[in-house]
C-alpha cells in the first residue's frame, strides 16, 4: 500500500503539471478533495486530453496500467493478513481475504502470497515512475 502511495503522489503532480493552478497549494486542494482514487483518475483524464501529441502514447500506456493496478489496490485494501498451511506443514503468511466476507465474494478473492506482495509492489514503484517521467517529459 505504500507503493499504491507513490502512484497517487505521482499522478497528483501529473495534475499539477497540467491544470491551471496557480500553485501547488490549489492544486492539491481541487485534486484531494476527491478521498477516492476513481474520482481523481477522471479528474487527470479530463486534463489529459490537453497533453501534447508526443505525450499521449505514454499516457495512453499509464492509464492502462492505472487501470489495471488500481484492480489490485483495491483487492489489496480488502484483504485480511492470514497463516497459510502448506502441504509440507509449513506455514506461509499471505493476505486472503477476511473470514467474515460471504462466501460468493470469498470465491471471487484470491489469497496473495509473499512473492505476489513483491510483484504489485514493483509494478506500483514502476508505473509512479513512469508518471513522473511523464511529468519530466513536459517539463522539458
Amino acid at each position: 500500500m505504500l507503493q499504491w502511495q507513490s502512484v497517487e503522489h505521482s499522478l497528483f503532480h501529473l495534475f499539477y503539471r497540467l491544470s491551471d493552478a496557480s500553485d501547488i497549494e490549489s492544486a492539491g486542494t481541487e485534486y484531494y478533495r476527491r478521498k477516492n482514487f476513481g474520482p481523481k483518475f477522471e479528474l487527470v483524464k479530463e486534463y489529459a486530453k490537453s497533453l501534447p501529441e508526443e505525450a499521449t502514447v505514454r499516457w495512453h500506456s499509464i492509464k492502462e496500467e492505472l487501470a489495471r493496478l488500481s484492480d489490485y489496490r483495491n483487492a489489496l485494501a480488502h484483504l485480511t493478513a492470514a497463516v497459510d498451511f502448506k502441504e509440507d506443514d509449513s506455514l506461509e503468511l499471505v493476505l486472503a481475504p477476511a473470514v467474515f466476507l460471504p462466501k460468493a465474494l470469498i470465491k471471487e478473492r484470491k489469497k496473495l502470497d509473499a512473492e505476489g506482495c513483491e510483484q504489485l509492489a514493483c509494478e506500483f514503484g514502476n508505473l509512479a515512475r513512469n508518471i513522473q517521467e511523464l511529468v519530466g517529459f513536459l517539463d522539458e
